[in-house]
This record gives C-alpha cells, structure tokens and sequence, in this order.
C-alpha cells in the first residue's frame, strides 16, 4: 500500500493547516487515520510544554516522572493523569485546552473507557510533549516495551511494537485534535489500525534481513535501519514529529517536517542535540491572514481572575467593538515573572535609554532602520560590553518574537520604534522614558510631534507592553497589531484634538503631560507601566504621589456612576441574616475563604484563624478598652494626625495615638502590655508597604475601625466615606479595590496559619490579589465605572456574601466579643 502522505499548509480551508499525513485505505482499514496539525494547535502545545517546563525535561526524566505516579501493577489511572495536568496547568481557565492534550492522549488509547492503562502505553507518547530529540524519545520508550523490561537486549513483538507506535500516534492525534473538538471515540479505530499497519510493515522487512524477527521480533537497531534505509522515513513521516524544534517550528516558515525532511538523507536518524534551540514563551508568527489565535476576546472576568490577572487597564475607545477584553489590558502574575526576568538577564534595567539607543545606533552606523539579525547581535553584544556575558539563545528568541510586532516588512524595522518600545526594560522612570521616545520620533527637531509621529509613539510603547503579556501571547500577531493599532490611533486623536483647541497643529512634550494630567491619565493608563517597579512588585498600583516623582501623575479613576441611580442612604446590611458564613459558635474553627488568582494555586484560599488567633483578637480589644470605643473617634484621630504629613502616619505617631487612647493604667501586667504593643505594632507594619515607617492613613483608620465598637454595616459606610476622597458619594474600581484591601490587611494578618507561612511580599502580593478579585466581583455585575454605597450593599445582599463572606468578621461578636 501506498504510504501516508505528508502535506504542506496552504489552499481551500486548509490554509490554517501546517502539516498532515493521511494513511491509507485499505480493506482493513476503510476509515483511515488522518493527522491535520495547525497553527492554532501548535500556539497550544508551544504553551503547554514551555509554561510547564514540561520541555526542559529529558525522555528518561518525564518518563520517570509517570513510573512514580503508577500504582503497585505498574498502571496509570486517568485520575492521576487528570491531577498531574491540573498540577501542571494550575490556573488554566475553562477555555484553556493544554490541560486537554494530556487527557486527550490518554482517552485515545482506552477505547473501553476503563480508566486504567498501562504505564508504558501512556509515557512512550508523553515523551512528545518533553525535551529532547526524535531518537532519544524512540529509544527510551522502546525499551519500556521490552519484556522484562530490563533486558539489555532483545526487541518487541508484534503486539508490543503495535502499543509502542500507537502511544507516540496518540500523542500526535490529541495535539491536532486541540482546535478541531473531535470526539475520540471517532478515532478510536483509526489509530488502532495505523498502528498496526505501520507495524506490519516493520516486520515485513525485518523479517527478510533480521533473525530477530525470525523469533517473532524486532530489536532497536533493526527498528532505526527499517526508517533509515529501508524506507521507513516515507511510511511513517510523522515520527520527524516527535521533535518538537521540527514541531513547533511548523507555526513559524509552514515548511513539512515530514516526508520532505526525511527523503533527502533517509531522515537524520541519529541526531544530534538535546532541544538547545526550543522555542520559549510561544513567540507568535507574523501572518496577516492568521486569526486562529486563542484570544481573550470571549473571555470573562472571572475566567481572567483565575488565569491570574492582577490588574486591568481600560485601553482607549476604538473600532474594536464595546467588548471588555477587546478594549483591556491583562496584567498576570505570570506577565510580572516574565518582565522581571528578561530586565534580570538583560541587565537594561541598569541603563538609560539614551545608553542603549547609542550603542545600537553606532553599531548600525546611524541608520533609521535595523534588520532582525542586527538588532539581535546589537543586543548581545551591549549585554557582553556591560557585564561581560553572553545572552542565551532562549532570551534572544524571546526579543526575536519581540522584534517581529515592529517588523516593516523584509526583517526591518524602524529603529526609532524599536527602542522606543525597549526603553520599557531600562533604567528610568515613566517621565524620563516619554520624553526619551518624544525625542526619538521628532525628526525635525522642532520639539514637539506631528499627529502621524504621537501614533508611532504611542504605538512602539503599547506593541511592547502587549508582546509581554500572556494575553498578547494568545492572539496572533495581526490581532494584536489591530488592537494596538486601533488604539493609538484613538488616542493620537483625543491628544490632537485637544491640541486644535488650543490652536496647535503639534504636540509637545509639556502639552502632552498636561493633556495626560488633566484627564488622559483615562485614556491610556497602561502608560504607568512603563516605570519597572510597577511590573517587577507585581503590585504596585497605587495612586499615591508620596511614592511617584514622575512628571505625570494620574489621579483617580473618573467614569461615568450607575445610571439611573439616585442618591440614598448607607445601605440596608442585616447584621444578623443568614448571610453570615463566619460563625462564632467555635472559635476552633472560624474561616472565610478568599479568591487568589496565580501561578501555583486556584479557586478559593481559605484563610484560617486559630483560638490562639481569636485569643489574640479578643485580649487586644478588652484588654485595651476597644471594644467600647466608638470606631469614629479612634480612626479619625489617626486621619488628623496625618495631615500634617500629606495623609501618611508614622510609626512614632501612631504609637502616640495609640497610647493617647489607651492610657498606661489600663494595663499593669508587663508581659501582657508587651504582648499587645507587639500585636498593634504588627498591624501597623501590615499596612507599611514600602517599609518606610510610614502608612495610608485612610487605609489604617479604614481596617482599623474592625477593632472597634459597631456594627459592620456602620463601620463599611465609614469605610467607604474615608476612602472616598473626592466625596463625591461613589468609588472607582480602584478605590474599592482600596476599600476592600483595607479590611483584608488587617484580617490576613491576624490569621497566624497564613501569615507565617509567607515572607512579607507574599503577604502583600496575598493582599493584594483578593482585594482585586473582590473589586472585580463587585463590578461585574454591569458596566458601571462607579459605585455608591447602596450599589455595595445590593451587591453584597444580593449575593456578593459568597464572595466576601470575610466582611461578616467586621462585627467583634462575630469573635465572640461583647461590649
């Protein structure tokens, strides 16, 4: 019978497809098998195996892997197979199919549905999805079929050589079926039969040279000079697959790493190499009529907070439809891991732009423009002048794919562009960096832009934003062009036409920070990013000028209330409902659960707080006289000492509140007045961010009414007065982000089970994260940009205490204190 045959991507529909073979018919097999792989397919796999470190494995190690998670008969459980992709793929969201291929691979080779295979049928395939090269990967597998299994020699049988094909052919399948949602039972035979046919044709010509097959097998040795030179490289092109460089490469040129690869030599059996040039963080190819990209575009809010989004920036209103994520930047936890390694490899962080600018720009003699294999040496060898070391090749392919958002057409970009956008990885903060691009792009020098040099501008600095981004990752790269593109050009059009107001045709830079302070700080908040301290603490968000010298300085967030909302009162909180998760009735075992959103966990967190932790709560606030103080009077006194230090308390000031308060008197026993100046002392410190022994005032009084006497719906009003600092009755998402966080840091502290098991930037980050979850679940009722306090209280009656069941815990009889 003829062989499959391999086919290059391209014609009708297939224009996706990057390669297929189709086995052939025959009487046994009237349902052949065909494998089409596309582009869409490999952009999942390339995430799986490089987000997993799955390619950083050998063959033996991943094989070694599965042998530890066999059972006492040496077989895999399709739930232990389903645990080890969720450990693998924590975060991945419904619409995530990484987890699939895994799972996928596995249901292909149980056509009973069993739920039960043997460990040497499922790892001989696994080793796809590892690092390594085709004939490592055979190998191994090959003598995981053996039998006994530590026979240094020997070879398979028919049936052990038909498991063995049909492992790897699985594997094949489950990656082509990522985008295609076929039901495996539809394959079920297909692979089956191939595997077989495959095998037979081994055997046939085995049996005319080898006396193993004599005896019913075949060795290794026979198996490789089959493929070599007995023309096996065209019966079973896809074998070229299991390497994934040849695999993944496909998504880049669409060349066959099939029949063609293997024909001309009789396929390169005895590679070389161990994955040296894998490609990492999934680089996307530059293919105007690809828009098979998983994309964010469908993706909810929710979805987003579990793929571990920390912060959302609102890009500019475009022709990109009114849809959410069409029109938002997603910053992840693993965004901030990925920025804070390149500035780590690269050491621009130690640099100023005008440094870096210089060098590429003598290296290429002054040109405007800068091909892909300059920019890429440029780069190495400025890292090698400054720190005397050589980037690797896996960082170079990343400022590769970088390269390819800015590219014009013929590997060339513009160099102005290009380095506007690598500023973001230097030294410098958001003013410096603007006004380096500003300069860059005014070609006349004449100070100041045209409109058609403000749209290049601000498109370098977004494109590059974008590109480190797990979102931007997901889309291909001519959607992520027309995002980028759509919206500079939004905003090059707000910018101007605020210039035509004043009768200008050009912008300069002073003109376009007063545009940005007055009101475009809404427009394009993404631009605060470009300081690396907002991407490297991975949480640094705040408003706050005390901390922020740049010449722009964005205060909050102003867009439109609820419509139709009328002006009313606090809210109706039944303080005694049946919403209340956190019980008192045993203190043992008082919890509420918080959302956190990251790279090594899912769903709920459940923070804890012992009877030691209610202890500590319930001698503080009697013991000290809180629980009769009237919350108002407490935290204003600390809001009204901070005035006098632009709203920021200090430590010696708070203890002088504290003590202004709480006379000496109240406690006569050393150890206990010890005890609980070490308990204040520890909260205020959970509020000192910047460990500068100074903290948001607002934000203390806010968590610190819990403390207090009253009940929860008198001290969130409060709470949410305090915060609203415009008093305009209403809070932005970021204030109530604020709101929430101001509570959670003080709860989050108290709980010693949580607390102790985290250095101090994963307290924050903890923080942080579900005061960002809770934010986002307040606002994803609507559409809203604006909140009153009846629209909280609906939300939280109406079922947001399923979300923030924690706020219960804001009334001190909740800890089983009474005034």
């Amino acid at each position: 019978p003829p062989p499959p045959q391999a086919k290059k991507a391209g014609g009708g529909d297939g224009d996706d497809v990057v390669v297929s073979f189709d086995f052939p018919t025959s009487a046994e097999n009237p349902a052949p098998l065909s494998i089409s792989i596309t582009k869409a397919d490999l952009r999942v796999l390339s995430s799986a195996v490089t987000e997993s470190t799955l390619m950083e494995l050998a063959p033996q190690e991943i094989i070694g892997v599965l042998k530890e998670l066999c059972s006492s008969e040496g077989k895999l459980s399709y739930s232990v197979i389903a645990r080890l992709a969720h450990s693998l793929y924590p975060t991945a969201h419904p619409a995530d199919r990484r987890r699939d291929l895994i799972l996928t691979h596995f249901s292909l080779l149980d056509p009973t549905e069993s739920g039960v295979l043997p460990f040497e049928d499922v790892a001989a395939g696994f080793t796809l999805f590892c690092g390594g090269n085709k004939s490592e990967k055979l190998a191994a597998a090959f003598d995981l079929f053996k039998f006994p299994p530590s026979s240094e020699s020997g070879g398979l049988g028919k049936r052990a050589l038909w498991r063995f094909l049909r492992s790897f052919l699985s594997a094949l399948v489950s990656v082509s079926m990522v985008t295609n949602n076929r039901d495996p039972e539809e394959m079920y035979d297909p692979v089956d039969q191939s595997a077989v046919w495959t095998a037979s044709l081994i055997f046939d010509y085995v049996e005319k040279s080898g006396a193993q097959a004599a005896a019913g097998e075949v060795d290794f040795e026979e198996f490789a000079d089959w493929y070599t030179t007995g023309s096996g490289f065209k019966a079973a092109p896809w074998l070229e697959l299991l390497d994934l460089k040849k695999l993944l490469g496909l998504q880049y040129d669409g060349s066959d790493a099939g029949a063609d690869d293997a024909g001309g030599d009789g396929g390169d059996y005895e590679e070389e190499g161990h994955g040296e040039e894998d490609v990492a963080y999934a680089p996307l190819p530059d293919d105007e009529d690809d828009d098979e990209g998983e994309s964010y575009k469908n993706t909810s809010i929710s979805d987003l907070m579990s793929s571990g989004v920390l912060f959302s920036f609102p890009l500019a209103p475009s022709n990109t439809g009114s849809d959410e994520a069409a029109s938002t930047l997603y910053l992840t936890k693993h965004d901030v891991e990925y920025v804070r390694i390149l500035v780590s490899e690269t050491l621009l962080r130690d640099h100023e732009p005008d440094d870096v600018f210089g060098f590429f720009s003598e290296q290429i003699a002054w040109s405007d423009t800068i091909d892909r294999a300059s920019f890429s040496a440029c780069l190495d060898d400025f890292v090698f002048s400054r720190s005397g070391k050589r980037l690797d090749g896996e960082v170079l392919n990343i400022f590769d794919t970088f390269f390819s958002c800015f590219e014009l057409g013929g590997d060339v970009a513009n160099l102005a562009e290009i380095m506007s956008g690598l500023s973001l990885f230097c030294k410098g903060e958001k003013s410096s960096k603007l006004a380096f691009g500003f300069e860059l792009f005014d070609s006349s020098s004449a100070s100041s832009l045209s409109d058609e040099q403000l749209y290049r501008f601000l498109r370098s600095l977004l494109a590059m934003i974008f590109s480190c981004t797990a979102q931007g990752l997901s889309m291909s790269t001519s959607e992520m062009k027309r995002m980028v593109r759509s919206t500079s050009i939004a905003l090059t059009s707000m910018v101007m036409a605020k210039m035509h107001e004043k009768g200008l045709q050009r912008v300069s830079f002073d003109d376009f920070g007063d545009w940005y302070n007055e009101g475009g700080y809404e427009a394009c908040p993404w631009l605060e990013l470009l300081a690396l301290r907002k991407w490297t603490s991975g949480v640094d968000y705040d408003d706050d000028d005390h901390n922020d010298d740049d010449e722009y300085e964005g205060e909050e967030d102003e867009e439109e209330n609820y419509d139709g909302e009328e002006d009313g009162g606090e809210g109706d909180y039944d303080d005694d409902d049946e919403n209340d998760d956190a019980q008192a009735s045993d203190p043992d075992s008082l919890t509420f659960g918080v959302h956190l959103p990251g790279p090594h966990q899912e769903g709920p967190t459940l923070v804890s707080f012992n009877k030691d932790d209610v202890a500590k709560v319930t001698e503080l606030v009697v013991r000290t006289g809180l629980a009769n103080m009237d919350f108002r009077e407490v935290c204003n006194l600390f809001i009204t000492t901070s005035e006098s230090n632009g709203g920021y308390i200090t430590k010696s000031q708070f203890d002088s509140c504290i003590r202004s308060l709480i006379p000496g008197s109240r406690m006569t026993d050393k150890e206990e007045r010890q005890r609980i100046s070490s308990t204040l002392s520890g909260f205020f410190y959970a509020f000192d961010r910047e460990r500068s022994e100074s903290v948001d005032a607002v934000e203390l009084a806010a968590g610190f009414c819990m403390l207090c006497a009253g009940s929860k719906s008198d001290k969130l009003a409060y709470a949410f007065e305090v915060v609203d600092e415009d008093l305009d009755g209403k809070l932005s998402r970021r204030a109530t982000w604020r709101f929430a966080r101001s509570f959670l840091t003080l709860l989050i502290k108290i709980s010693s089970a949580t607390t102790e098991a985290m250095e101090e930037d994963e307290f924050f980050q903890f923080v942080d994260s579900a005061s960002v979850w809770t934010a986002a679940a307040v606002f994803q009722r609507g559409k809203a940009k604006f909140i009153k306090f009846d629209n909280f209280a609906d939300w939280y009656t109406e079922g947001g205490y399923e979300y923030a069941s924690w706020l219960e815990l804001l009334d001190l009889r909740k800890w089983c204190v009474q005034e």
